[in-house]
């Protein structure tokens, strides 16, 4: 157990900083820092490469029963529009072909 210096000395170091008062340049830099923390970097984007990279850290992962559960609850009662709905469909088509073959392409 702590004597009752080291007590005071803990309050002393404590105190140190209270009432201090950050310049409003000094505050512009901890809000912009903090913004580049919580959100990333906004504007800028992955490269494809990295992209690339990702995709494959995760492809294969295997996830918890929970977690698709939640994921199944936030998709009900989304639909897919049409427009979106034939691109998908011709982006399945084309990795069929890709993968079987130019001859299913007749089909």
């Amino acid at each position: 157990m702590a004597g009752e210096a080291e007590i005071d000395r803990m309050r002393h170091i404590g105190n140190a900083r209270r009432g201090y008062k950050h310049t409003e340049e000094a505050k512009a830099r901890i809000g912009r820092a903090n913004a580049i923390a919580l959100r990333g970097r906004p504007g800028t984007k992955h490269s494809q490469a990295t992209k690339n990279k990702l995709s494959d850290a995760h492809r294969g992962k295997i996830l918890s029963e929970e977690h698709k559960e939640k994921i199944r609850q936030s998709l009900i009662g989304k639909t897919i529009g049409s427009e979106v709905r034939s691109k998908i469909s011709a982006a399945v088509k084309a990795q069929w072909v890709k993968r079987k073959g130019a001859h299913y392409a007749s089909s």
